[in-house]
């Protein structure tokens, strides 16, 4: 899960559905996906490799670091999936950074790279590309987790993987146009793979007078684009 993020150069904004908390219609879905929430949290019987019988249980893991709003956030969506039959265990990591265990390189067991996680609360840039954080090749391992190595959330999907090499290397888009369209179709399949979650972006202001040029980013110092201002 993301609370933020960014459009990347080029890429057209992500479509975008409001959803109401409905915990009725929530419970109505679990229902017809088999799952019994007449107790907490929700459970359901399948049978494993050997045909035998076992009931699993509808809860996970939710770790997020130190850094607010992040730890109310996590007891909200707690709170608000605890109504649906979710059972949600809260995760604090400590720790700024690439000080803290979540952003820590794969080397140092960084949960993000090592994906040792259920679900995820963290703040996200967009990246450059597509398949910098959804790309198959994108899924950090072992033997390959340098800095391009971002999709923390190992999604892999031929389609997805497909759309997303026509919107970035594709040699039919060969237009603006077309490759907006390219990317709509990328972006479309992946929000319906659901991969990641966008919750909020933060919102900065920035006040100045007799200075234009200025071009404030969300995720950068003021003065990252000073050799562009000018006095009016």
């Amino acid at each position: 899960m993301n609370d933020s993020d960014a459009l990347a150069p080029g890429a057209l904004p992500p479509m975008r559905v409001a959803l109401a908390f409905d915990p009725a219609r929530s419970r109505a879905l679990l229902a017809e996906a088999g799952w019994a929430c007449d107790a907490w949290p929700c459970r359901k019987a399948f049978l494993d490799a050997n045909g035998n019988s076992i009931t699993r249980t509808l809860e996970f893991k939710l770790t997020t670091t130190e850094r607010e709003p992040r730890n109310t956030v996590a007891q909200i969506i707690q709170k608000q999936l605890a109504a649906v039959g979710f059972g949600v265990n809260i995760e604090i990591v400590f720790g700024l950074g690439r000080q803290s265990k979540m952003f820590a390189p794969y080397e140092q067991g960084g949960i993000l790279l090592t994906r040792s996680f259920d679900a995820a609360l963290y703040q996200t840039i967009a990246p450059a590309a597509l398949g910098g954080q959804f790309g198959c090749a994108s899924i950090p391992t072992g033997r390959a987790h340098d800095a391009s190595k971002g999709n923390a959330s190992g999604f892999c999907e031929a389609a997805a993987e497909a759309l997303i090499a026509e919107a970035e290397d594709g040699e039919s888009v060969i237009s603006p146009r077309a490759r907006a369209e390219a990317f709509i179709r990328a972006e479309a399949a992946i929000q319906q793979a659901a991969p990641f979650i966008p919750l909020y972006r933060p919102v900065r202001n920035v006040w100045v007078r007799r200075v234009a040029g200025l071009k404030p980013s969300q995720y950068a110092p003021i003065t990252w684009n000073a050799w562009e201002w000018r006095s009016p």
